[in-house]
């Protein structure tokens, strides 16, 4: 007790202040586990392990057999044929563009905008399109070949 003398200098009770000092020790210890804690998950869930940034359209070209698109690297494409056009969902980013052009002699129109976190590229001609498209690299980035065919109407 400490009113009944010391053993050795000490007290066989804790004073206050040393209860405050481990308190505050706890309060550190908890602390401390938790920044570690949080560490390891921002190590587990941080930007590495998050999907890159979407690709970027760098150009448009056309070619005889359509259009070539140059991308930085390569994308996921989806097709859908609507009313005779032929519509590509690529998942990039890019500036809306559009122009126009001659396949197998007919006029053709194109053009790029920007839907959600994807661009569509919309086809349109005077006869009913289908298409293939390809990708390859070369030194430059990815190319994305589009290969414009002509539909039967009968669908």
């Amino acid at each position: 007790m400490q009113g009944s003398g010391a053993d050795n200098g000490r007290h066989s009770t804790s004073a206050i202040d040393d209860l405050r000092r481990q308190r505050w020790k706890v309060w550190g210890a908890l602390v401390l586990a938790g920044l570690l804690f949080g560490l390891m998950l921002g190590r587990l869930f941080g930007p590495a392990s998050l999907p890159t940034s979407a690709p970027q359209l760098l150009a448009i070209g056309e070619s005889e057999q359509g259009l070539v698109l140059r991308f930085d690297r390569q994308a996921a494409v989806t097709a859908a044929r609507v009313e005779g056009a032929l519509t590509l969902r690529i998942v990039a980013r890019g500036a809306a563009q559009q122009g126009d052009g001659r396949w197998l002699g007919q006029p053709l129109r194109w053009r790029v905008r920007e839907e959600g976190k994807a661009l569509l590229l919309s086809l349109v001609s005077t006869r009913p399109l289908q298409g293939r498209w390809q990708w390859s690299e070369d030194g430059e980035g990815w190319r994305l070949v589009v290969e414009l065919q002509e539909r039967d109407g009968r669908e």
